[in-house]
């Protein structure tokens, strides 16, 4: 039967240098090369599998020695920058390292088809407990999960070419040498006899094939080639595999909006950049996401003119701005009842300390003009541009809808019972004594305001308030109340910060959130996140 190979890579990585070339020129190989692919099945066979013989295996591996065809799911080159201690100037002297690796998804599958060849059921067999036992395919981080498939309908995107523009060359097993051994190292039989042999120069224990010389051997002897290999040149997709983001228009969401007819009230965005901005900066972070987003719309008005017209200000008239994004009327006068856009930041899945995810949340929906201009908001300066503390990051946006699921946590609910995720910020006049007393006033009172502008709440009591521990913060993976920057950059500095604690709330019936309460509750403070409902307990 035709050879195909389909190989997953669980941790959605890649990390293999091309032969050539050094680990810090920032070079990642892709595809793996079908030379590397051999050797790694000649390892797996020596290390696992010793029951098998060396004639069975090279029946294998002869038929594995052609050019291969490959199908390569959508990728990107991407890499991470170390500095890791080298010593050679001082205990503190650093050189910069480079890990560069391919990024992919874990659950589209690369294909490698030798469709010309045929296994035998013994073949076939070996061939696939040799798969079943290969781990890892390049260096030791980079796992992978290989098998074999009896039919593949797919598309070959990565073929031998020798008239492409721009190819690729990959390494390749020469089929008519590569199990020969020529070239393969001998020693003197006298000097092993007398033991003159150092241990450093041991071979393996392994056929006399070229495909089991190792790198070191080749590197020593100062080959210009590799022994029973060949470059082959390749046709390869580039990373435009993975789509450009597509910035919507209004007409579109229209479209989509009178299809599923109802306004969307949640947009988020994933987070990405150098740094992650940490969880106790939410304020500082949901402020200037603000700024973006009121940027981005502003600039969208100026490029239509014909759509923007509603959005004209008032006030000032060569101005255009959204009440839903500003939180103030065309004349400039602020909302009231919490109705317009809310400004929030969730912890990265993996790391609850930073912030991965952004949230645009309207309670009375978005409409298309606001749709559109926030899906080309790409990037987010943290900080004012140019000074020193400002941080860059990149946005892509992961949905636009009704759900605000992540990874990290729900803060959609609905449930009776409600836990901080960043600290409920009281009113500047609290002083020192007393704190979480007035803080708790602080949140019923918030709460019946809520309830009195919201109709969807009327009823909803608050039935208790309960002070979450500096133990259940930590148990939680949450910062202390007294971490968190507690003041807009606009309001004060730190002497004005205000008073804050976490808090556990129950309510007389489920409610839905988000539930944000106090001060900077459209930027991501006082946000809370639902608890398991509690099932009923019947009574017998």
């Amino acid at each position: 039967m035709p050879i195909y190979i389909e190989a997953t890579f669980p941790a959605g990585r890649y990390h293999a240098t091309p032969w050539g070339r050094h680990v810090n020129e920032g070079m990642a190989e892709w595809p793996p090369s079908p030379w590397r692919f051999l050797r790694a099945l000649v390892a797996v066979w020596q290390r696992t599998l010793p029951q098998l013989s060396a004639a069975d295996i090279q029946a294998v591996l002869t038929k594995l020695s052609g050019t291969p065809s490959f199908f390569l799911p959508p990728h990107r080159v991407a890499h991470t920058r170390h500095y890791m201690p080298w010593e050679k100037k001082g205990p503190m002297d650093r050189t910069l390292v480079f890990d560069t690796f391919i990024c992919l998804d874990r659950n589209v599958p690369l294909v490698m088809a030798w469709p010309d060849q045929d296994l035998s059921s013994h073949e076939y067999e070996i061939l696939q407990a040799l798969l079943q036992n290969l781990l890892t395919l390049g260096r030791a981080e980079s796992w992978v999960s290989a098998t074999l498939v009896e039919n593949c309908d797919r598309e070959w995107n990565c073929v031998p070419s020798e008239r492409h523009g721009n190819p690729v060359p990959m390494l390749c097993s020469d089929p008519s040498s590569c199990f020969s051994g020529q070239q393969y190292p001998v020693h003197d039989q006298k000097k092993l006899e007398k033991g003159k042999i150092k241990p450093s120069e041991w071979l393996f224990d392994c056929p006399p094939w070229h495909l089991c010389i190792d790198t070191q051997t080749m590197r020593s002897q100062r080959w210009s080639s590799v022994p029973g290999a060949q470059w082959v040149n390749y046709s390869r997709p580039e990373e435009s595999l993975i789509r450009k983001p597509h910035s919507l228009t209004a007409s579109e969401i229209r479209g989509n909006q009178t299809a599923q007819s109802g306004k969307p009230y949640c947009v988020t965005f994933l987070v990405d950049g150098p740094v992650l901005p940490t969880f106790t900066d939410t304020l500082l972070v949901t402020d200037s996401f603000r700024r973006a987003v009121m940027s981005c719309f502003g600039f969208w008005c100026r490029r239509n003119p014909d759509q923007a017209e509603p959005f004209r200000r008032i006030d000032e008239p060569t101005r255009f701005a959204s009440p839903l994004f500003s939180g103030r009327d065309l004349a400039g006068v602020n909302l009231q009842g919490h109705r317009h856009a809310r400004y929030l930041a969730l912890p990265s899945p993996l790391d609850s300390n930073r912030i991965g995810t952004l949230a645009l949340y309207c309670a009375d929906g978005f409409g298309p003009e606001e749709i559109a201009a926030v899906s080309s908001l790409r990037r987010l300066t943290v900080g004012h541009r140019g000074q020193d503390s400002s941080l860059e990051l990149q946005l892509q946006i992961t949905s636009i809808g009704d759900s605000m699921h992540t990874p990290a946590t729900s803060i959609i609910g609905p449930s009776d019972t409600w836990e901080s995720l960043t600290p409920f910020l009281g009113n500047d006049n609290i002083g020192r004594n007393r704190q979480e007393t007035w803080l708790r006033k602080g949140i019923r009172r918030e709460w019946r305001r809520l309830t009195e502008s919201q109709p969807e709440l009327a009823g909803v009591e608050l039935q208790e308030v309960h002070s979450l521990t500096l133990e259940e913060c930590h148990q939680k993976q949450l910062p202390a109340a007294r971490e968190f920057r507690r003041i807009r950059t606009k309001h004060g500095g730190r002497d004005a910060w205000r008073a804050a604690a976490m808090f556990r709330l129950y309510f007389s019936t489920p409610v839905r959130g988000p539930v944000c309460l106090g001060y900077g509750s459209h930027f991501g403070m006082g946000l809370f996140q639902p608890q398991p409902l509690q099932p009923a307990v019947e009574v017998l």
